[in-house]
């Protein structure tokens, strides 16, 4: 479930840029802004910064070099490798031998 929600989350057709003014309330004035909501996310979604990346490259002409964004998505893909590393040792045992 949350592998749908990361790939649903990965801008590819559009820029992340364009949710940051955020537009989407949910329940009035004071209710929750969907799309702000939606804008942050995105920022901890690593294919999300790697594909800004290569959209500013491509499309703008600029190479950009954002170090935090770039340190953001080192951490949150470390998190992710060693959370998938340790749920892999604890169900290993359950894992087919032979086809």
């Amino acid at each position: 479930m949350l592998l749908t929600l990361w790939m649903f989350t990965t801008p590819v057709f559009y820029d992340v840029a364009a949710l940051q003014g955020g537009s989407g309330r949910l329940v009035g004035e004071t209710g929750l802004d969907v799309v702000e909501v939606a804008y942050v996310a995105m920022s901890y979604n690593p294919m999300a910064i790697l594909l800004g990346m290569y959209r500013s490259m491509f499309s703008y002409g600029g190479i950009p070099f954002p170090i935090m964004a770039l340190v953001k998505m080192a951490v949150v893909a470390s998190i992710t490798l060693w959370l998938g590393y340790a749920y892999f040792l604890r169900s290993k045992g359950r894992f087919a031998d032979e086809v």
